[in-house]
């Protein structure tokens, strides 16, 4: 019996040390970064530092309501040692994006060395704002308002509309809303639709 606690001891002693290897050579993610440019582009930026070599460096990007994340591969940054990984998502040829929309991005690199996991960063977002206006904007319980054609007044008035709908639909549906809806307000059909 007390072999067999032994051998017990031992085998967890040896997982152990097969274990810290893996773990020793994940590499280091610093702060990720993104911005964008009304009409032109958003870019996401990671620096990292990776021990090992890696295959595949990839970017996962998740859009309002979708499934699950976009994945593209980023070419580069596959040697083991300190990269900047930058992935530019070009709105002149895929201009269908909406703006005052959220993005979340998160990095994945694929080691090289298929006994290690794949490794995902941080999770970085980014709002592709509608720059070509200066904004103003109110903060409710729920809803934040923006708006940049009107006065303060009118302002106070479509916040307080936007609350007492949001309330009303909550208790309509049964649901509780905790995460702040905004609210972007355009003067004309025609400063929405450029």
């Amino acid at each position: 019996m007390r072999r067999v606690g032994l051998a017990l001891a031992a085998a967890s002693l040896l997982a152990l040390v097969v274990v810290a290897p893996a773990s020793a050579v994940s590499p280091a993610f610093e702060r990720p970064s993104a911005s964008s440019t009304f009409g032109q582009e958003i870019v996401f930026q990671q620096a990292f530092d990776s021990p090992v070599p890696l295959a595949r460096v990839e970017i996962l990007l998740e859009f309002p309501a979708s499934l699950g994340p976009h994945v593209v591969e980023v070419t580069g940054a596959l040697a083991a040692g300190r990269h900047e990984l930058l992935y530019r998502w070009s709105l002149v040829d895929d201009g269908h994006v909406a703006p005052n929309t959220a993005f979340r991005a998160k990095w994945r690199l694929v080691p090289a060395d298929r006994t290690l996991e794949p490794l995902v960063g941080p999770q970085v977002t980014v709002t592709y704002a509608d720059t070509r206006f200066a904004w103003r904007t109110l903060k409710g319980d729920i809803v934040r308002l923006h708006w940049y054609e009107g006065s303060d007044a009118f302002g106070r008035r479509a916040l307080a509309i936007g609350e007492e709908a949001v309330r009303a639909a909550a208790e309509f549906l049964g649901v509780t809303e905790t995460e702040p809806i905004d609210f972007f307000v355009y003067p004309d059909e025609e400063s929405l639709y450029d």
